[in-house]
């Protein structure tokens, strides 16, 4: 059975890692880590990401057009929780990056924009995945 990537070995990849496209969408294993009922798990977990997300993205984009550095802090790590939950790589790379970003009072649409992209595609997969 494979370990979740931690938050900190990615923390450390940032620098190895041009662009969140680099990086797999999912952990592959992540049904496997938790129960002998993990994909039950899983599901009930994407399920929920489903169903939160797009609240948290509304609150994010505004926080951060208003260039709300504490609020977008929170949102930010209150998604990053859901990530490592769910075991969205790509999209913990993404959310990393515009964290480091909004620290140094960078508030750049680009980074917002691929954020938006990853949260996206994160989504859509996570959509497939309780379906299937």
């Amino acid at each position: 059975m494979s370990k979740l990537l931690k938050l900190g070995q990615l923390r450390g990849s940032l620098k190895m890692v041009k662009k969140p496209s680099d990086l797999p969408i999912i952990e592959k294993n992540i049904d496997k880590i938790f129960t002998k009922d993990s994909n039950k798990i899983l599901k009930e977990l994407l399920n929920l990401f489903i169903k939160e997300t797009p609240k948290i993205r509304a609150e994010i984009n505004l926080a951060f057009q208003k260039k709300q550095q504490q609020k977008l802090k929170e949102l930010l790590h209150k998604l990053l929780g859901s990530c490592v939950y769910c075991g969205w790589i790509r999209l913990k790379f993404s959310i990393i990056t515009l964290e480091n970003a909004i620290t140094q009072h960078n508030y750049s649409n680009e980074l917002l924009e691929q954020f938006n992209s990853e949260l996206e595609i994160a989504l859509d997969k996570a959509k497939e995945i309780t379906h299937s």
